[in-house]
Formats: structure tokens, sequence, C-alpha cells
């Protein structure tokens, strides 16, 4: 599924504004700007053209679906989590890429401080960073170092 919030992330890395991406597409800024709201979704072919002016693969543009089948599996259930932590991963591993880096920058906070407000400081440095593209551990790696 074709992401808003990704676009806008690889738009700026690539040094566009909205003007400057919609002309090399033709289109009115506009357009580029429904998008990136997730007011409209683009045509695959549009998706294809975006990738190629922002030179990356249409993948970078799209949000991973958790795959709902894959928490029934024994591989997940098999794990030596609680029934109680298999939900909270479950529920973080749906979340948007941006809310799980807050999530996770969170616990890395709390669990190297012990304290909410260096866990605070910690989730706002995690999202910013994924806003800025960087990309953030995994949540079942984060969750699994800290035992």
């Amino acid at each position: 599924m074709f992401s808003g919030k990704k676009l806008k992330l690889v738009r700026i890395r690539a040094g566009l504004q909205q003007t400057e991406l919609a002309e090399k597409l033709k289109c009115n800024s506009t357009e580029i700007w429904r998008y990136e709201k997730g007011r409209t979704q683009p045509r695959p072919e549009r998706v294809v053209e975006i990738a190629n002016i922002l030179g990356v693969k249409p993948d970078e543009l799209t949000i991973e679906e958790p795959d709902p089948s894959a928490f029934d599996s024994p591989a997940f259930i098999d794990t030596p989590f609680t029934g109680q932590e298999r939900e909270i991963l479950r529920s973080v591993l749906t979340l948007p890429p941006i809310r799980q880096a807050k999530v996770i920058g969170y616990l890395e906070g709390f669990i190297a401080s012990g304290s909410h407000q260096a866990a605070t400081a910690a989730s706002q440095l995690s999202e910013a960073a994924s806003q800025a593209g960087r990309s953030s551990p995994k949540p079942e790696d984060t969750l699994a170092a800290s035992r």
C-alpha cells in the first residue's frame, strides 16, 4: 500500500519541494500534497514515475502491512513470551513505522535509565530519526535484547 508519509520523507531527502516534484511529474502541486496527506492514492504507474524521479525503488514508497497470520504461527506462539507480552508485541508490530519508532525509543530510554523522563526523551529522538528517514531497530530485536 502506498505511503504518503514515506513519499514526503523520500521527497525531502531528495531535496525537492512539492512544487518541484509536481513540475517533474507535469501535475499540480496539490496532487503531491494529496498523496502525502493520504487524501488520494496514486495509480501504480504513477508510483513508478515518482520513484524514478526520486531515485528510489517503488517499494520504498509503500507500507509493509504486517501479515496477521504470522501472529498465529507456531514460531510466534512458541516464543518464551507470556500471552500478555505477545499481545504487546503484536500491538507494536501493527503500528505505523513512525509510531513504532516512538515506542521503541521510549522502551530503550526506560531500559537504559529506568526513568520516565529519559524514556520520553529517547522516544522523541527515535521519532525524529524515523521522520528524517533513518532506520530504527525492529521491535522484536529491541524487545529481545531487553530480556
